[in-house]
């Protein structure tokens, strides 16, 4: 054989083993990429969590979180949580296309097991190994460089504890398809016996319910055991909230999910029957049609002290069935006054809250309960 020829061969064969790692290293990226996007994170949280926060676009973070006109209460109600501390160290990151996030991070979760505190929320990100390399990155970064992080094991698995710049220990774990991270390494462990066992949320029949009756796109969805309102909770019920956030307002639309529809919906009824109506300058609350009808009709004072609390009155279906108005400032100065008409949750962060005007509607339709929430940026 000439020398040209096998000169000739041999670029032939190398071009077909360029392609060829080209091609291998696609696929197994491809497969990777395929893997994150099918993993079910709800498989990873156990069951005794109370509350779930849920996302399939972190642009909306990236892209519109600094344009929010009340960032810096968002930043006073959740500054020592840990979904702050990884939104936050995201938009500070270097990269070049923030957009492309998506592509790293398909899917956020954070659990929120029941002491309902900031150190107890569990944040969950499905990725692939691109994604995992960059949030490693992140974590890296925020850390102190004089500390390796301490690698434990747990049931044959891996437990890396990062040491924060701010004193904080940060627990994750990792595994094909997912990220978990949390302040507690005992509610990383939880995850790990979940986990393992395969004994995790997603078997819920309730929020089984809830979930598939979701669209696809999810935005920034909340499954909470527990209704903002307390005449809503009912063992085995499942409140679900989509939100939306404009510069102004904090908007929140869903349903309640529940065992019994019939059961539940006729002890609603009753309760909300035995409510008096209240109409004041920082307070409107009835369960009565004509009077809600009127409330929501009332013609808008412009010259008045507070015009802004009668446009979010106005704002309201008069078909509701219940619909309640308060400024939150005089929450934060009388809750003992709201014990029956917002949750301990929203009580207990009323000081965080006072700089919104806080709107709330119920809707019975049949078996359906639906109902919504608005805040409203009150400066």
């Amino acid at each position: 054989m000439k020398l040209k020829e096998v000169a000739k061969i041999g670029v032939i064969v190398s071009i077909l083993l360029f392609c060829l790692a080209v091609g291998s290293f696609e696929f197994i990226r491809l497969t990777d990429t395929d893997k994150s996007h099918e993993f079910d994170l709800y498989t990873l949280v156990p069951k005794d969590c109370i509350a779930l926060l849920e996302s399939d676009n972190l642009n909306f973070f990236i892209s519109d979180y600094e344009e929010i006109s009340f960032l810096k209460e968002l930043h006073n109600f959740q500054n020592s949580s840990i979904s702050h501390l990884f939104f936050h160290r995201l938009m500070e990151s270097n990269m070049e296309n923030k957009h492309g996030i998506s592509n790293l991070i398909s899917r956020i979760l954070i659990s929120y097991n029941p002491t309902m505190s900031d150190d107890g929320e569990v944040l969950y990100v499905r990725t692939n190994n691109e994604g995992k390399r960059f949030i490693e990155y992140i974590l890296e970064n925020d850390s102190n460089k004089r500390i390796s992080p301490k690698k434990e094991k747990y049931r044959k698995k891996n437990i890396l504890i990062y040491p924060l710049l701010n004193g904080q220990f940060l627990a994750t774990f990792k595994d094909d398809g997912f990220y978990v991270m949390s302040f507690q390494k005992n509610l990383i462990e939880q995850i790990i016996d979940t986990y393992s066992d395969m004994n995790g949320i997603d078997q819920d029949e309730i929020l089984k319910q809830a979930r598939e009756n979701k669209k696809a796109h999810n935005y920034l969805t909340l499954y909470s055991r527990f209704s903002f309102m307390p005449m809503l909770n009912e063992e085995g019920t499942w409140h679900e909230y989509d939100f939306h956030i404009n510069s102004e307002v904090v908007y929140l639309s869903g349903e309640t999910y529940f065992h019994h529809p019939n059961t539940f919906t006729a002890l609603l009824s009753e309760k909300l029957d035995k409510l008096p109506n209240i109409k004041e300058d920082s307070l409107v609350v009835s369960a009565q049609h004509d009077s809600i009808a009127s409330y929501i009709n009332e013609k808008i004072d412009e010259q008045s002290k507070y015009p802004l609390f009668q446009q979010c009155v106005s704002t309201l279906s008069p078909e509701a069935s219940y619909i309640m108005v308060t400024d939150m400032n005089k929450v934060k100065e009388k809750s003992g006054r709201y014990t029956s008409l917002l949750s301990d949750f929203i009580l207990e962060r009323a000081q965080k809250l006072q700089a919104f005007i806080l709107s709330a509607q119920l809707s019975i339709q049949k078996e359906k309960l639906s109902h919504i929430l608005v805040l409203t940026y009150k400066e």
